[in-house]
């Protein structure tokens, strides 16, 4: 599947949101980079050298990144448990509207 990674999260009156801590704009990479980097007491050492694969897979220069069903089905994942409803569910669209 590939996927624009370049994509904008955008506000609810539709302007980009920028990242409060690098006032960066927020981007489907940046919060997959987030989600994937986020330390999770309960992971175990594979689980976090798996989200630390995809990770390097994901932090490259290319604009569209071609995932596997599995991998992307991780991002949803971690992006639902830890981001907030309005970037989740640009997300969401983004990587479910990839091209097949």
């Amino acid at each position: 599947m590939k996927i624009k990674m370049d994509q904008k999260i955008l506000t609810t009156e539709g302007d980009v949101i920028k990242n409060p801590n690098n006032g960066q704009e927020m981007t489907l990479r940046s919060i997959s980079i987030d989600a994937l980097l986020f330390p999770v007491e309960k992971d175990t050492p594979k689980e976090k050298n798996d989200k630390y694969d995809l990770y390097k897979k994901v932090n490259v220069a290319s604009k569209i990144i071609d995932f596997t069903i599995e991998e992307v089905a991780k991002l949803k994942k971690l992006i639902g448990e830890l981001k907030p409803q309005l970037v989740m569910g640009q997300a969401w669209e983004m990587l479910e509207n990839a091209e097949k």
